[in-house]
């Protein structure tokens, strides 16, 4: 069996929610002029109270605007950890940086020897078609003619590939 109430609310209470309770005693309160000590005791707790309510519903407000806060800050250190452990397993699956530096190191070491030797290469090539070409022009004004070749179109010598930084391994 449901307990009943002895004294039921007004009805213009009963469809008021928390705030408008607040209101309508503040309301009420402001309106009535004690005669008697306990009017004037009583319509002190009703303000005491009200102030005591307002308090905490400031807190309680408060205290969800930092549960908020929280939240993001909470989200943001998820996601910061998430990033971190994934470049951890990166680095432990693939080939860490001191690894892959040496590895581009080597590389261009490679390369650069063997640019090295197709300049030699060029080098020699462009020295014998210049010496070949400046016996021709020493033989025609020896007999005093000009010559008809034309200077030889020379190898171009290949330029230097820039070494790996390391700045560009170790962020």
């Amino acid at each position: 069996m449901p307990v009943q109430r002895l004294n039921p609310a007004p009805a213009e209470t009963q469809q008021l929610g928390r705030h408008g309770l607040l209101d309508y005693v503040r309301d009420a309160a402001s309106t009535i002029q004690p005669v008697t000590a306990t009017e004037i005791v009583l319509l002190a707790l009703v303000r005491e109270l009200g102030a005591r309510l307002e308090r905490l519903e400031q807190h309680a407000f408060e205290l969800q605007a930092e549960n908020v806060f929280l939240s993001a800050q909470i989200a943001a250190e998820k996601l910061k950890y998430k990033q971190v452990m994934e470049q951890k397993a990166e680095q432990e699956e693939g080939l860490d940086s001191q690894t892959l530096y040496e590895e581009a190191l080597r590389e261009w070491r490679e390369a650069e020897e063997k640019r090295k030797r197709d300049a030699a290469f060029a080098k020699e090539k462009n020295k014998l078609a210049m010496k070949a070409f400046n016996n021709k022009k020493a033989i025609a004004a020896k007999k005093g003619k000009a010559t008809t070749s034309r200077r030889p179109v020379l190898i171009p010598i290949p330029k230097a590939i820039p070494r790996p930084r390391k700045r560009d391994f170790f962020e």
